[in-house]
């Protein structure tokens, strides 16, 4: 039986209609490629991605509704404005967001807390404030454990600041793997402080499982002093008073000027930064000088006012001598750049030294000294000074003072080593030392 003549024309397509399909193909690719303002025709199958589930298209975006607009919306040649849409829709997180989509948080954990901060209603001022209750050095170390704690999410797909407490748990746990008890106390202590600004967060301080992992970590690696023993500061001494008289460049005279401070004052690089200059007032038998910003330790209080005594039995290791002639040498460098600041760059445009330079300048004359450098660094200064007072039998108390330590605990264990080419057993020193006649 012969196909009729409609029947015909279903299965040949006519000239008119291979003319219009060529038309319309690219229109229909073009219907499922940009976003058009024509609404899918319910003939049409449409393509999902049965792994996501449910029925949302196979491209993220498409699947908002405000990327869809009614034909009343912009035509050809108009762009719609999409605000709305911050990143895909979906997230494998335990806890979702309340938009219930990914939140964006900047690489800066500082800039996080803003933006979370301003969403909570609290203004500009009150959020700069809040931010400044974390010193910058602390900020730093947190700021290193943030972009560990960031990443280890972003791979997982989880909000950052809205995890779980077995997220936390696991993280820290990774996290310990080939780093010390204190790397990871860190890392904790910086979780605590970034998660407190969501209210239904669990503190991490306070969460047993944290707390039972840390104890677990240091049974397993317990941290160690970084000294067995410290260096003499009689060297450096010595060092000082054989350069007696020589002229020295600016930058042998600053790597003298702070070696000094550091051992007669029990300072941080830090806090030997922070001396200011207005404030020094110098007698004939001391000098002493403020700090403009608080101790490392410092929560509350003045600032502190250092005090430090003329040494006149040796001028070359007397730190008023060697200030004074330090102040003549700068003070044709200064001017409205740096005049508030004691230490200076030694070299141009001779700006205010940083923590770093004065830190290398205290190195570099302890290597000159002839102080293994290798294991000692800069901060070295404060437990090689403090443990030669306490040999010399200055008052425990007077030492844990001058170099800010809350308890003698924290000395001990930190700072108070046994001082290599001094007396180390006063017992059989005593026993030893031949008789006198």
């Amino acid at each position: 039986m012969e196909p009729s003549t409609a029947t015909v024309r279903q299965l040949v397509p006519t000239t008119e209609m291979l003319e219009s399909r060529r038309f319309q193909l690219p229109m229909e690719r073009a219907r499922r490629v940009l976003f058009s303002p024509v609404q899918l025709n319910s003939i049409l199958p449409v393509e999902t991605d049965e792994r996501r589930g449910g029925g949302n298209f196979c491209h993220p975006v498409l699947a908002e509704p405000t990327m869809v607009p009614d034909h009343n919306g912009p035509r050809r040649g108009r762009s719609a404005t999409i605000t709305s849409v911050a990143g895909p829709s979906h997230i494998s997180s335990g806890r979702e967001s309340p938009t219930g989509t990914r939140r964006f948080h900047p690489p800066d954990r500082l800039e996080t807390l803003r933006l979370r901060f301003t969403e909570s209603g609290v203004s500009e001022d009150a959020s700069a404030l809040i931010l400044s209750a974390t010193r910058k050095n602390t900020n730093a170390a947190y700021q290193s454990a943030w972009n560990f704690w960031r990443n280890w999410c972003a791979t997982r797909e989880k909000d950052p600041l809205s995890p779980s407490s077995a997220d936390i748990i696991n993280f820290l746990a990774e996290y310990s793997v080939g780093r010390s008890y204190r790397t990871v106390n860190v890392a904790r202590s910086a979780l605590s402080s970034t998660l407190a600004v969501n209210p239904g967060n669990v503190a991490v301080g306070a969460d047993p499982l944290v707390n039972k992992l840390l104890k677990g970590l240091y049974n397993k690696s317990p941290p160690t002093a970084r000294y067995s023993q410290t260096w003499n500061p009689d060297t450096v001494l010595s060092y000082f008073d054989s350069t007696a008289g020589a002229t020295l460049s600016l930058l042998e005279l600053s790597r003298k000027l702070v070696t000094l401070l550091a051992l007669c004052t029990l300072l941080r690089t830090c806090e030997l930064s922070s001396i200011s200059l207005e404030s020094i007032v110098i007698s004939d038998s001391k000098m002493s000088f403020s700090l403009s910003q608080p101790r490392k330790a410092q929560h509350s209080g003045p600032l502190h006012r250092i005090s430090v005594d003329a040494w006149r039995l040796n001028v070359s290791i007397c730190p008023v001598k060697c200030l004074e002639t330090y102040l003549d040498r700068t003070a044709a460098l200064r001017d409205t750049t740096n005049s508030s600041s004691l230490l200076l760059s030694s070299n141009k445009p001779h700006g205010p030294a940083s923590v770093a330079t004065i830190g290398r300048w205290i190195k570099e004359q302890l290597k000159i000294a002839g102080i293994d450098t290798s294991i000692f660094s800069a901060h070295s200064t404060r437990g090689a000074a403090a443990s030669k007072a306490v040999l010399s039998g200055i008052p425990i108390q007077t030492v844990l003072d001058a170099g800010h330590w809350a308890r003698e605990s924290t000395f001990k264990q930190f700072y108070h080593r046994e001082v290599v080419n001094g007396p180390t057993n006063l017992i059989t020193s005593s026993v030893l030392q031949p008789p006198s006649i």
